[in-house]
């Protein structure tokens, strides 16, 4: 288990990895048609890079330097991870049950609250994965 002050710093780094995985994105703007065995070359190519740098007497290729520090490896290896969990979720159907900021808001208000138009989403995804009507 975390301590509070563990748990507070990984929120900071969820943060911080939000940030470079935005600024990544607009500075590369490649195309990713090649799914998820694509994206896991990705991963593994920098998996194996901080392998190399982890493990003294793992270095595949003497004298080579790599140009990131171990600290931003860790940091792709996750974003890559990120971009493998949203194609293999593209390929499921499971993004398509993602909510959107409108139901984010409307599951913001109390549950007692009579302004609350929307049916909880489990009913609200139930629906859509198994073609029912809306719940009104």
């Amino acid at each position: 288990m975390s301590t509070p002050q563990e748990r507070e710093y990984i929120k900071h780094l969820m943060g911080e990895l939000r940030e470079d995985f935005e600024r990544y994105a607009k500075e590369y703007q490649q195309p990713r048609d090649l799914g998820a065995l694509g994206e896991f070359a990705n991963l593994y190519r920098k998996a194996r890079k901080l392998k190399t740098l982890m493990w003294p007497g793992e270095n595949q290729s003497p004298g080579v330097e790599w140009r990131e520090d171990l600290r931003t490896i860790v940091k792709e290896v996750v974003s890559h991870g990120l971009l493998l969990l949203t194609d293999l979720d593209k390929q499921s159907g499971r993004m398509e049950s993602w909510r959107t900021d409108e139901e984010e808001e409307d599951e913001e208000l109390d549950e007692d609250d009579p302004l609350r138009k929307r049916p909880p989403r489990r009913r609200r995804v139930a629906a859509r994965q198994f073609g029912a009507r809306k719940p009104a």
